[in-house]
């Protein structure tokens, strides 16, 4: 299996050095920088960042003999996360917590971060304080023993809904109700408390094992007029406003006619293919995983959207027998697309793709196995993680007309 870091972008030792002379822009010190590795450009002004990422995606384009359009920036460039997670950690007395160091299992403990949501860090910072008071084991990854090892907290920018996961290493651990007690005591603004168990050592904070300690099963988020109903181990965009931006501006380059069928790979809890639905006669989600495929025919039903069906299947399962399609939506992870995959998607023969990364590295690499069936007719990047080297990008490709 090949290492990860090969499907990352590269910051040069010229601009690392630059970003570590920058003095941080007022306000916005942070003494956790270059520790926790979580914003890798955080000292330079946002503009600065922008020109660098602009650059990326100029020098990748270069590649495929394409001009990006202009890099969408972010209205939010903090307090933007509508996920948190915080891993835990017990240190003599004190209850700790925070972030892994970049390609490292060093644990770096904070008490603020500049791109965290402000209410989940003020829950974050309690539940530290409570978990301490009443003596919670803490898990102990070296040694397998213990209980808490999580803290993720979602807050919904529509509604302003905060479901705070409690991660725990195995069955449920002790005193949990009082702990959920004292935490509804000092944040009665929570809107639900689960407790997520998760055995397995490894890069995936969250399982599929759920339990509705207090409150509502559901949060509720909006993107582009549409609403969806999450729970604690949905997918959803980091940046929900940010993802509207990107969704809007890379629908509105698809010509999508009334009589299309619309299949959206990788399609989670149906963001993109509820966006379409109004516009063509058919589409199809494909995806995976059960709860999310779940939560879609839920969202589904909530926005009133009956032309979408969604399928549990595994996408190459489901593009080894699939018919044709109109237009094809994917979203793969950042290792990219498979030639397998490819060659399956040129077999569905669609008439125009979009493709949404977010490794515009190995996004490009895909464009080229493409480029020979089809014209990339647009390709732009956004920010959709402020202060950190990683870029969001989407390209509109349409089908080459073939004379004989």
């Amino acid at each position: 299996m090949q290492d990860e870091s090969y499907f990352e972008l590269r910051i040069s030792n010229q601009d690392l050095e630059s970003i570590k002379k920058s003095p941080a822009p007022k306000g916005h010190y942070c003494p956790y920088f270059l520790k926790c590795g979580g914003c890798q450009l955080l000292n330079w002004d946002y503009e600065k960042q922008l020109e660098w990422k602009s650059k990326q995606m100029e020098a990748l384009c270069n590649d495929i003999q394409l001009s990006p359009k202009p890099f969408l920036r972010a209205s939010e460039i903090f307090g933007y996360r509508h996920k948190n997670t915080y891993t835990l950690k017990a240190y003599k007395n004190e209850i700790l917590g925070g972030f892994y160091a970049m390609n490292s299992k060093n644990l770096v403990t904070i008490n603020h971060c500049l791109i965290q949501d402000p209410k989940a860090e003020d829950i974050f910072n309690s539940l530290k304080v409570i978990l301490k008071q009443q003596k919670q084991q803490i898990y102990e990854p070296d040694y397998d023993e213990g209980y808490l090892k999580h803290i993720v907290i979602r807050v919904s920018s529509f509604t302003q809904e905060i479901m705070v996961i409690l991660v725990n290493a195995s069955t449920e651990f002790p005193g949990r109700k009082n702990v959920v007690t004292a935490l509804r005591k000092a944040h009665p603004e929570i809107t639900s408390i689960y407790e997520n168990i998760n055995p397995k050592q490894g890069p995936y904070v969250l399982s599929n094992t759920n339990h509705l300690l207090y409150g509502k099963e559901t949060l509720t988020e909006e993107i582009g007029g549409y609403q969806f109903k999450l729970g604690p181990s949905s997918f959803f965009q980091v940046h929900p406003k940010q993802a509207e931006l990107m969704f809007k501006e890379a629908l509105s380059h698809l010509d999508i006619r009334s009589n299309d069928t619309l299949v959206d790979l990788y399609s989670g809890v149906g963001v993109m293919a509820l966006m379409c639905a109004t516009k063509a006669k058919t589409v199809i989600g494909i995806e995976s995983n059960p709860v999310a495929v779940k939560f879609a025919i839920e969202n589904a039903k909530l926005n009133e959207i009956s032309n979408v069906k969604f399928i549990k299947k595994d996408v190459d399962e489901y593009m080894s027998t699939a018919e044709g399609a109109d237009i094809v939506l994917m979203d793969p992870p950042r290792e990219g697309a498979s030639m397998a995959f490819i060659n399956k998607l040129i077999k569905m023969n669609p008439r125009q793709i979009l493709y949404i990364s977010c490794n515009p590295l190995t996004q490009i690499r895909d464009l080229k196995q493409l480029s020979q069936q089809y014209k990339v007719t647009w390709i732009q990047g956004i920010d959709l993680f402020p202060h950190t080297k990683h870029i969001e990008s989407f390209a509109i490709l349409e089908k080459k007309a073939f004379r004989p």
